[in-house]
């Protein structure tokens, strides 16, 4: 813990926006580095069996501006695909409420914008 402190606040002095320390064992060594250092704290969480997840409360509490779960975001996403997939090698199509709404698809995949940007370039041909 005192290494991980040493050098966050390393960072810290050397202008870093936010820290982070991989590898910390316990809520308590979270909130000894939160409270060590100025900048936002960072708290990367790598989803393995048998390892406890702290919740967003939690590491709010440890004195953490920012939890990412990256893994677990992977997890589901591909959980979600395997699925339809599986769906899909059947005939069938998965169901409608597995799926966004296509309006909400395009907005979130630039679809929209894309297309209003062909648009501009279209209308000078």
């Amino acid at each position: 813990l005192a290494e991980a402190i040493a050098r966050c606040s390393e960072f810290q002095a050397l202008g870093a926006d936010m820290v982070y320390a991989e590898g910390l064992g316990s809520l308590d060594e979270m909130e000894a580095l939160a409270k060590a250092v100025r900048v936002p704290t960072m708290l990367a969480q790598v989803e393995r069996p048998g390892q406890a997840l702290i919740s967003a409360q939690e590491a709010a509490a440890a004195g953490f501006t920012l939890n990412l779960l990256g893994l677990t975001v992977l997890n589901v996403a591909m959980f979600a695909m395997k699925s339809a997939l599986g769906e899909l090698a059947t005939g069938r199509h998965p169901a409608s409420e597995t799926r966004m709404p296509f309006a909400e698809l395009y907005a979130e995949t630039g679809f929209d914008e894309h297309y209003r940007w062909e648009d501009r370039f279209q209308s000078k041909m």
